[in-house]
């Protein structure tokens, strides 16, 4: 909630924000029929987005590190399935996941309708932070997919969040090429409220994420166990 109000105090005042800092100015190019408000909202629920994705990865590799600390044999001994242990932590990774990033929204509302004399609906802010679930489940499913595979090469999946990072964000300042960008699950989602909901998109990155998951619960089932 303070990461959301931490941007959403900017809002009383954006024009002024963009036109004192140049790197930001830069990061937008302006669209016709769309404030820069609305254009910095965009923008602002990718990077918003993507650092919520950090506490769910957390939760649910701190099974990697139970696992290389030998504490796991404990569980595995008794009469519990390995796919309901990692079911466990892929559920509190995901519901993690939506709660920081509903209360971020929540929080960023909060602050700019403080500030703003015409606020911005609840609705737009939800639905344009919403979006992205579908890419932080594609990381999510990244994740489960090199636990369950390749165990030793989880920290793989932090580098793919910092690529997403820093290519969605800082793409349009470097004039990055556009194929850089679909290479991250953030890439694809549609910025709402400056470009239309894309259905088609979405449900094809919730679809491989979904096969993500269960190849890598199928991986975890067969493979040997550290320690």
């Amino acid at each position: 909630m303070i990461l959301g109000a931490s941007y959403g105090s900017v809002f009383g005042d954006i024009d002024s924000f963009f036109t004192n800092n140049e790197m930001m100015a830069e990061l937008l190019t302006p669209i016709e029929g769309f404030s820069l408000t609305e254009q910095y909202l965009s923008m602002l629920m990718s990077v918003i987005s993507m650092i919520c994705t950090v506490p769910a990865l957390l939760f649910l590799l701190k099974l990697r590190s139970e696992e290389r600390k030998s504490l796991m044999e404990h569980l595995l001994t008794r009469a519990v399935s390995r796919t309901k242990i990692l079911g466990s932590y892929l559920l509190l990774a995901t519901t993690f996941g939506f709660v920081m990033l509903y209360l971020s929204l929540f929080g960023l509302w909060a602050a700019a309708t403080s500030v703003m004399e015409e606020p911005i609906s609840f609705t737009t802010i939800f639905n344009a932070a919403m979006v992205f679930l579908p890419a932080m489940w594609m990381m999510i499913g990244v994740a489960v997919l090199l636990y369950g595979l390749l165990p030793q090469m989880t920290s793989f999946v932090w580098l793919y969040l910092g690529y997403s990072f820093f290519v969605v964000y800082l793409g349009g300042l470097l004039q990055f090429p556009e194929w850089m960008g679909n290479l991250s699950p953030f890439g694809h989602i549609p910025q709402i409220p400056v470009e239309d909901m894309n259905f088609v998109k979405v449900l094809v990155l919730t679809l491989i994420a979904a096969v993500f998951i269960v190849i890598g619960f199928i991986g975890y089932r067969k493979r040997d166990i550290a320690g």
